[in-house]
């Protein structure tokens, strides 16, 4: 009972309704995601290296520089997503204040001064969550620019060091 008096009902709301929904909606979509990018991406390199042994020393460079790259998105990634939990709680707590309370809040006319901070919660809920979505673009944007160099240097060795004709 300590833990249920202590927080507010909007952060226990925001934690269980948040983990139970990526469970049951975006796991599974990811788990599928995964194993078929996985797949591909292990063919592409299987095939590569079998046309050309030394395509092994740019994959693994690749590879080093994405784990690199994901060890540090993973730090910040982690950061900004907790802040915007963070800046979600308020929200539930407010939502659910105002409900219980709306006979109170109509007979006081209380009304504008409710949606006033009802406003302000959601633009910080806001602000968080579009820090979030602008790391995870910039993430991929410089994985995408590491892979069309990649793609790049594999493809002018095709035309540079084409095997002889024998």
């Amino acid at each position: 009972m300590y833990f249920f008096n202590t927080n507010p009902s909007g952060r226990i709301l925001n934690r269980f309704s948040k983990d139970m929904g990526s469970v049951d909606e975006i796991l599974p979509q990811v788990m599928i995601d995964v194993i078929q990018i996985f797949l591909s991406l292990l063919g592409i390199v299987i095939v590569l290296c079998l046309v050309n042994p030394y395509y092994i020393v740019a994959t693994v460079v690749m590879v080093i520089i994405f784990y690199f790259m994901r060890s540090f998105y993973l730090k910040t990634s982690r950061d900004v997503k907790r802040l915007e939990a963070i800046t979600r709680s308020p929200i539930y707590t407010h939502l659910g204040a105002s409900l219980n309370g709306l006979s109170t809040i109509r007979a006081f006319e209380a009304q504008e001064i409710l949606i006033q901070e009802f406003d302000n919660y959601q633009d910080l809920h806001s602000s968080g969550f579009y820090m979030f979505l602008s790391t995870s673009r910039a993430f991929g944007y410089w994985l995408d620019c590491f892979c069309v160099i990649y793609i790049a240097i594999i493809t002018l060795s095709f035309l540079l060091f084409s095997p002889e004709n024998g």
